[in-house]
């Protein structure tokens, strides 16, 4: 039922788009987009009767920025929007600490060098170290993206070295 009517949905979306003089879609990257959408939202169909990890608000978007990094590649924090980044916590996480939502950056949160930035600052080098312990005991609950496993351990690694 729920897959008939996201049919519905995704249709009347390509209806509303572009179309030429013959009514169809002038871009095969509307039905592209369209069928992305559809799986996106089943995936959260699918997920509602789940409950939500509990996590700090802090970790919640290291991961979340973690996982940005290793599906785009692109390091560089600043590229990075960190309002869509919180909204996508909140989606998937249930946030705990929530009044310290604006007091980090994006590279406060999760550095791009962990090892140079928390070089003269050794209690939030243990806190953050603490942070990835966490995220990696829940690594299978936490994100799907397998990449951030070994990610998150390589920089463990180094700092703990």
């Amino acid at each position: 039922m729920i897959n008939n009517k996201l049919d519905k949905a995704i249709f009347n979306f390509i209806e509303t788009q572009k179309l030429d003089k013959n009514n169809n879609p002038t871009n095969a990257d509307i039905i592209f987009e369209a069928c992305k959408l559809k799986s996106k939202l089943l995936e959260i169909v699918g997920t509602i009767d789940k409950p939500k990890p509990k996590l700090s608000f802090r970790r919640s978007m290291l991961v979340i920025l973690e996982e940005k990094i290793q599906d785009t590649g692109e390091t560089n924090r600043d590229k990075y929007v960190k309002s869509s980044i919180q909204n996508e916590a909140y989606i998937r996480f249930s946030i705990s600490h929530r009044n310290s939502k604006n007091k980090w950056t994006l590279n406060e949160i999760h550095p791009y060098k962990p090892c140079d930035y928390f070089e003269n600052l050794p209690r939030k080098r243990g806190e953050y170290i603490k942070s990835l312990n966490i995220i990696l005991s829940r690594i299978k609950e936490l994100t799907k993206n397998t990449k951030v496993n070994g990610s998150l351990q390589f920089i463990l690694e180094d700092l703990s070295a």
